[in-house]
């Protein structure tokens, strides 16, 4: 009998992220239009990235090939990020002010849940111990 995988909190989160981002854009299409216009991409491209969202969504949901997984969606956001700071490069650096200023908007909440994520990584891999000193010896 096939030994079955621990589910992984972070894995089944990003799978959520992806999958809805896909459910967003299917029935908000208008929007998802938009949203490449205003990035200066190619809107031939758009069934493409729902497909590749639904695709890492369901993988990682599943928890399954969480390795392609991973690798495919590094790739698919480093060549969205790069081919968006080509094409708007001047927008993205007057906009670098805004990232010192939390707002009460769906991106910066998302962006500070994802910062207690990474936290959470962090203290994943640190135990308390090394953080916080709990006896005078390591003081």
């Amino acid at each position: 009998m096939a030994k079955q995988k621990k589910l992984d909190w972070l894995t089944l989160v990003m799978g959520i992220i992806f999958l809805s981002a896909a459910i967003f854009r299917i029935f908000n299409y208008t929007l998802a239009k938009e949203e490449l216009i205003n990035l200066n991409l190619p809107l031939e491209i758009l069934p493409v990235i729902i497909l590749l969202e639904i695709m890492i969504g369901t993988l990682f949901i599943i928890n399954k090939k969480i390795r392609f997984a991973t690798i495919t969606t590094i790739i698919f956001l480093s060549l969205a990020i790069v081919s968006v700071f080509i094409l708007n490069f001047n927008k993205i650096i007057n906009s670098i002010p805004q990232l010192m200023i939390f707002r009460a908007d769906a991106t910066d909440v998302f962006l500070h849940v994802v910062y207690v994520f990474l936290l959470i990584i962090i203290l994943k891999k640190y135990s308390w111990d090394k953080i916080i000193p709990t006896s005078s010896k390591n003081l």
